[in-house]
């Protein structure tokens, strides 16, 4: 890679990639799913980046927007069980920086735990 050059999306998901089935030992298959970094992008939108004039969105502007962008990914996952899955890993692109949002036994964050 160039000097002052930046990683891409397909850089940063075949690292994901191999840092899953590596770093976790999570064959990716069984308990893992990474996901695409266009997953966030298409949930989230362009909502992470402030409006000069208006500052930055509020959590309810922001929580609107996204059930309302749900429809366009709810069928990326539809074949996988995720709360089944032992970690989701979702890298995001945002403020020109890399980082991931990682969830840990997604099973607990339904409201009866099962």
């Amino acid at each position: 890679m160039k000097p002052d050059t930046d990683l891409n999306d397909t850089i940063i998901s075949h690292y994901l990639k191999i840092f899953a089935f590596v770093f976790l030992n999570h064959d990716m298959e069984q308990s893992s799913h990474v996901y695409s970094s266009f997953f966030m992008q298409k949930l989230i939108g362009t909502y992470l980046v402030d409006d000069p004039i208006k500052g930055p969105p509020s959590v309810a502007e922001v929580n609107k927007k996204v059930r309302d962008n749900y429809s366009s990914v709810k069928r990326w996952t539809k074949n996988i069980d995720i709360f089944q899955k032992e970690v989701l890993v979702f890298p995001i692109n945002a403020f020109s920086h890399w980082f991931c949002l990682i969830i840990l036994k997604p099973k607990n964050l339904l409201s009866n735990g099962a």
